[in-house]
């Protein structure tokens, strides 16, 4: 709790209070009004707005900055307020030491078991992919990949092979609707391998924004 007070972020919510309760850890968080990106995805009609997610990279950015990551990041954990701010929540759940042992994460949106940057960047790879694809790019869940030492050849090429998903434009029936900019996004974000961190994603998405809006 008291590490969450310190980063400079209105998408990060901070604690009202901690205290310990028969020995557990208790943090009090507020009560914010709103929907989850998850009621949004499950709405028909209901437009997604691609700058909730350059908003959490910069959040996420702010947690780096102080060392931290949120390890479970996934739509349930995001909400989306009546002003159509975004709020990060589960921060005393999920908001890990990247050297931590211990792990909390949904394995749907971090199929590889990843930590830090890498970890996050991977879930919101998925959340796009699910946004514009409508479904998940990962039909299993390959816990065999977890760690695996990338040095070798042969882990490297199966676990490329496992990230190299289908294209969103064939999987959405309206694929005109997918600019082949999002497709380069999430690949970056599903590459283990690479250097691309929250500061790109943003860059990328807001150049891909300006680029759609002409």
């Amino acid at each position: 709790g008291k590490k969450l007070e310190d980063i400079d972020s209105p998408m990060i919510v901070k604690p009202i209070d901690f205290f310990s309760f028969q020995e557990r850890a208790v943090l009090v968080l507020p009560y914010i009004q709103g929907e989850t990106l998850q009621d949004k995805m499950g709405k028909k009609h209901e437009k997604i707005d691609l700058s909730w997610l350059y908003m959490i990279a910069l959040g996420l950015d702010k947690l780096k900055e102080k060392g931290f990551y949120h390890g479970d990041l996934k739509p349930t954990n995001i909400m989306i307020t009546p002003t159509r701010s975004v709020k990060l929540i589960d921060p005393g759940l999920t908001l890990e030491d990247p050297t931590s042992i211990l792990k909390i994460t949904t394995p749907i949106y971090n199929p590889l078991l990843l930590d830090g940057e890498r970890a996050d960047l991977m879930a919101r790879g998925i959340m796009l992919y699910k946004m514009f694809g409508r479904t998940f790019p990962f039909k299993d869940v390959p816990f065999e990949y977890a760690g695996a030492d990338l040095s070798n050849e042969t882990n490297m090429l199966e676990m490329m092979y496992f990230i190299s998903t289908v294209p969103m434009m064939m999987v959405n029936p309206k694929p005109n609707v997918i600019d082949r900019s999002i497709e380069r996004i999430v690949c970056k974000c599903f590459n283990p391998t690479n250097d691309y961190n929250h500061k790109d994603f943003a860059g990328d998405l807001n150049e891909y924004a300006t680029r759609f809006k002409k």
